[in-house]
């Protein structure tokens, strides 16, 4: 269940309809970046990427994750590994159960170092390379991976370059002044207790009070769908808050960046609703959430679900259950310092030894110490 999910249903739909009055948009903008290739979803996905990099060198003090979505795609592989201590993702190739997976495992580990690499080096130097460039195909095609769940779709070894002359082309039209933070801004927010009632969402961008998302589209229109999916999010950042955002910092403007105009449309919230017409579709909608959420849980922990009669957990199901369980560990290491950290590895380590002849274990949790 993801937000985009929801807000998709008819009836989730129709009551956004209902809430929403839309705001003057104007004419447009000119098409400032045509696209070059037909690879109009990666293309997005990688300047996604490209622009969060771009935000955290003009933002130096910019909120960004622990990781990106595309470092989690090795769970398919088997070499996913949960540092309990961090919290952070590694991926571990030699855990790969199978010679093509740890082949897939080496690609993945590979394209995630260089770019990290091309990202501090862009952060020192402020220049996008041809590197990064290529960097942010590739981290494009992880999250393809982790998405769908099938490597098959992607050629990991291969960059086009009209892809990255594409890309060059959307950095070029960035107008800088638009994105220049006074003093909040935090690259791929989530929302606290938010996120997780709806299976972990994470919006774009926020700058100062304006929730921004992307739009690598060729159209600049204001669609129906883009406001839902901005509303979805504020929804959730009325219910939990904003990771990393002092609550004494508000969210007032909802924005559209169309990147292939080169055109940062934003909005006062109080031109899209009433205020007693959100507040009315706010408890609605987090009833809703909360509601799906137990259900959720239910199912997870249900005999089916879990393996117990045959069917293997869900990947995704399994990474949060996981995630879960490392922040357990996390706060648990922290209380024992040093010493009780080497004790808590040490059990983990044979509680591993001891499943090994029986389950897979294809996620280890490691404590640092």
């Amino acid at each position: 269940m993801s937000l985009n999910t929801i807000i998709k249903e008819p009836e989730v739909r129709a009551q956004l309809k209902k809430m929403i009055r839309r705001p003057d948009f104007g004419s447009g903008r000119k098409l400032l970046a045509p696209p070059l290739t037909k690879h109009y979803s990666l293309t997005g996905t990688a300047f996604d990427y490209i622009f969060r990099f771009y935000l955290k060198r003009v933002n130096p003090l910019a909120v960004e994750r622990s990781h990106w979505v595309s470092e989690t795609a090795a769970l398919y592989t088997d070499a996913l590994v949960l540092n309990a201590a961090s919290g952070r993702i590694e991926i571990m190739p030699e855990l790969a159960t199978n010679p093509d997976k740890h082949e897939l495992a080496v690609k993945m580990q590979s394209i995630i170092n260089e770019a990290k690499e091309n990202y501090q080096l862009c952060l020192k130097s402020g220049r996008v390379t041809d590197r990064l460039l290529s960097s942010a195909i590739g981290l494009a095609k992880l999250d393809v991976i982790y998405r769908t769940g099938r490597p098959d779709l992607v050629d990991l070894a291969d960059v086009d370059k009209s892809d990255k002359d594409d890309l060059r082309q959307l950095v070029r039209v960035i107008p800088a002044g638009d994105f220049k933070a006074r003093a909040v801004c935090v690259l791929n927010p989530t929302f606290g207790e938010a996120s997780q009632l709806v299976g972990g969402a994470d919006a774009d961008v926020i700058i100062d009070d304006t929730l921004i998302e992307i739009k690598t589209v060729m159209k600049c229109q204001l669609q129906s769908k883009y406001l839902h999916e901005l509303v979805g999010y504020y929804c959730l950042y009325r219910i939990g808050g904003v990771n990393g955002v002092p609550t004494d910092k508000p969210l007032r403007k909802l924005g559209i960046y169309f990147s292939r105009h080169g055109y940062l449309y934003t909005v006062p919230m109080t031109e899209c609703w009433r205020a007693r017409d959100f507040k009315a579709f706010l408890k609605w909608f987090e009833d809703l959430i909360r509601a799906r959420h137990r259900s959720a849980i239910s199912w997870v922990l249900s005999e089916r679900h879990i393996g117990m009669k045959g069917k293997p957990m869900d990947p995704k199901t399994k990474l949060r259950i996981y995630k879960a369980v490392s922040e357990f560990l996390t706060a648990i290491a922290t209380i024992a310092g040093r010493e009780g950290r080497k004790i808590i590895e040490s059990a983990i380590e044979a509680w591993l030894k001891s499943r090994t002849p029986k389950t897979k274990t294809t996620l280890p949790l490691r404590v640092s110490v």
